[in-house]
């Protein structure tokens, strides 16, 4: 993908209608949306989000609803939540804070046929999201007082699982499901904070 002895930075790699997707850099338009194609057996920029470099710098994508998406960074509109159909050119789908101002969407997580993720709104705050495939919401104000901090999500009884902060108690586990305000499971480490990660489900 980079001619010569530098490196195409391959990352994020995720299947999509039979395509595998990833961001990479060509050394010329820095690092951007690809797909390797099996059947032509040819890598190819899909999109020049943010022209020049660095580039759009793709992250968390996930596939949602037989579409992807992923966070991109975009020169006037910062980083924020895009899809892409694996037909046509990428978009924007929502915009946590507008301008250049940026909502910095990431961990995003598929649960109950909504796309859950930790996002900053129009003042900086912090918080769980969800998206349903046309409209983002704010889920609850976990930590009232500053960034709850919702991440390493995992479905465990048809609850969401992750590790957020309330402020008062560090951060630990949590659940939701799904329709009543998300609850701590437990306060592991009441000296300050337990930091679950790597859920998984056995």
């Amino acid at each position: 993908i980079n001619a010569g002895s530098n490196s195409g930075s391959v990352e994020q790699l995720i299947v999509l209608d039979n395509k595998l997707i990833f961001k990479a850099t060509d050394g010329t338009n820095g690092t951007e949306l690809w797909q390797y194609n099996p059947d032509t057996n040819i890598a190819s920029m899909i999109a020049d989000i943010y022209p020049g470099s660095p580039g759009s710098d793709m992250r968390d994508p996930v596939v949602f609803q037989n579409k992807l998406y992923f966070r991109a960074h975009e020169p006037t509109s910062g980083r924020e939540l895009w899809v892409y159909d694996g037909t046509n050119a990428p978009s924007m789908v929502y915009e946590g804070r507008s301008g250049t101002n940026s909502g910095y969407p990431e961990h995003m997580y598929e649960f109950q046929n909504k796309l859950y993720f930790q996002a900053h709104d129009e003042s900086g705050d912090e918080e769980l999201w969800s998206y349903d495939g046309t409209t983002a919401e704010r889920v609850a104000e976990i930590n009232p007082t500053g960034y709850s901090g919702t991440i390493n999500f995992a479905e465990f009884n048809n609850k969401l699982y992750f590790m957020a902060s309330d402020g008062v108690n560090g951060y630990e586990l949590w659940q939701y499901d799904g329709i009543n305000s998300p609850t701590l499971v437990d306060n592991i480490n009441p000296s300050g904070s337990s930091l679950p990660h790597g859920l998984t489900a056995v």
